[in-house]
């Protein structure tokens, strides 16, 4: 081999040499883990990914059983960083043992509504009926309970008697041990939006805009009559006396009654630019509007007349004719 030669190969090792450690050197290196203040979980058991960010590979590695579903727990560092340096994750040079981490499990907090929800739902898919209408009561309400987040509350199964509304039901929620059987039975029946008085009424009372309200009531006990209009009611009167809390019929309202039998009255007697004014008893029960007959005590003659306020009622006379005087000449007027 001669120098020139050998002068060459040692160049040419140089190069590929310097060209690996520019290689090298451009590559990123690992980042080192570093230890988080607090981490949320969801599954029960922690993680390498949930307690270090960069955590790579070892990410997914099992280190710690996770709090109770809705609950925080307190894990001191230096058994994070020795659960990790015995896993084989690099730390970051300045990783301190010092301290706590708060480690919190999502969890979902069901209570009576929810359980609720789930068989009115059911009982609605079932009869094809809207759901805002099923009623829903428990026999014993249930307690609040926390699930873990990733397992929702469900319905296992479902007995409902259509007639009586009875109903008996299984649920299945997780609490972090595994799936939970909760059993509840009740009452789930359809309702129907009916008006009620806010106050018992006597006869002859007259309803106002504060005297009712819409409620819903089991379907099965609201009579067909019922209305569900309130401002319907408004300003009428009861035939009957009604209780509070009962639905509301407008057979048993009529306008309210400004005249009664028996009862004296002012007669106004009107003619085109005149009106006269008489005392009179009135013989029928009037609204508003109404037909009734009058009669004039002195002359004990009766009158139909048209109910037109409290106490007043109105005959509308025919106009005044005047006589006509023929002559020779003609019609005089």
């Amino acid at each position: 081999m001669t120098l020139a030669t050998f002068l060459k190969q040692v160049m040419a090792g140089a190069a590929i040499a310097a060209a690996l450690v520019a290689f090298i050197a451009s590559q990123p290196a690992h980042a080192a883990a570093r230890l988080k203040t607090s981490v949320v979980v969801d599954a029960a058991v922690v993680t390498l990914g949930d307690l270090f960010d960069a955590a790579g590979p070892l990410a997914a590695t099992p280190v710690f059983r996770a709090p109770d579903p809705g609950v925080e727990g307190r894990l001191a560092a230096a058994d994070a960083i020795a659960a990790a340096t015995a896993a084989g994750l690099p730390l970051a040079p300045d990783a301190t043992a010092a301290g706590e981490i708060a480690v919190v499990r999502r969890g979902i907090l069901v209570g009576g509504d929810d359980f609720g929800d789930l068989v009115r739902d059911a009982v609605a898919d079932r009869g094809a009926l809207d759901a805002a209408a099923i009623d829903v009561t428990f026999d014993a309400e249930p307690a609040s309970l926390v699930t873990a987040a990733s397992t929702p509350l469900t319905l296992v199964s479902l007995g409902h008697q259509t007639g009586s509304g009875r109903f008996t039901a299984r649920f299945s929620l997780d609490r972090g041990t595994g799936p939970e059987i909760v059993e509840l039975a009740g009452q789930a029946v359809e309702t129907i939006e009916v008006v009620v008085l806010t106050r018992s009424i006597e006869r002859g009372d007259v309803v106002g805009a504060n005297d009712i309200a819409l409620v819903r009531q089991d379907r099965r006990r609201v009579a067909r009559s019922a209305g569900g209009e309130p401002d319907r009611f408004v300003g009428l009167a009861a035939r009957r006396p009604q209780r509070v809390g009962a639905a509301l019929a407008l057979a048993d309202f009529e306008a309210p009654r400004l005249v009664g039998r028996n009862e004296l009255v002012t007669v106004v007697y009107r003619r085109p630019g005149m009106a006269l004014t008489a005392r009179g008893r009135v013989l029928d029960n009037g609204a508003a509007g109404d037909t009734v007959r009058v009669l004039n005590e002195q002359s004990k003659r009766i009158v139909q007349a048209t109910v037109v306020g409290r106490g007043e009622v109105e005959v509308l006379a025919a106009p005044l004719t005047t006589a006509r005087l023929e002559t020779r000449e003609g019609a005089i007027r």
